[in-house]
C-alpha cells in the first residue's frame, strides 16, 4: 500500500523518534537536513571513523524501522475505518 505525502511525513517523524541518537544522525547526514548537503555512506563512515559496511548496517536498520512503523501506521489507519 502506498502512503500519501502527509502520511509518509507522519511515518517518517514516528520513525525518527524511535531511532537511537547515532542512527538518527546517520540518516540526517545521509539525506541532508537543515540545509546540509547529503553525504555518501563513505563520507559518513569517514566522519565516524568506521567501515562503510557499518554505515550500511545502520541504514538497513533505519529502513527496517521505517517499514515496521509504516505497517503499524497502516494497521491503525485501517482499524479506524
Amino acid at each position: 500500500m502506498f502512503l500519501k505525502f502527509n502520511e509518509t511525513l507522519e511515518v517518517s517523524k514516528q520513525t525518527i523518534q524511535k531511532l537511537s541518537p547515532r542512527d538518527r544522525r546517520v540518516i540526517e547526514m545521509r539525506i541532508g537536513v537543515r540545509g546540509e548537503k547529503p553525504m555518501t555512506e563513505k563520507e559518513i563512515a569517514k566522519e565516524y571513523d568506521v567501515d562503510v559496511r557499518r554505515i550500511k548496517t545502520i541504514m538497513n536498520r533505519v529502513w527496517k524501522t521505517f517499514n515496521e512503523t509504516k505497517k503499524e501506521y497502516e494497521r491503525t489507519r485501517t482499524s479506524r475505518k
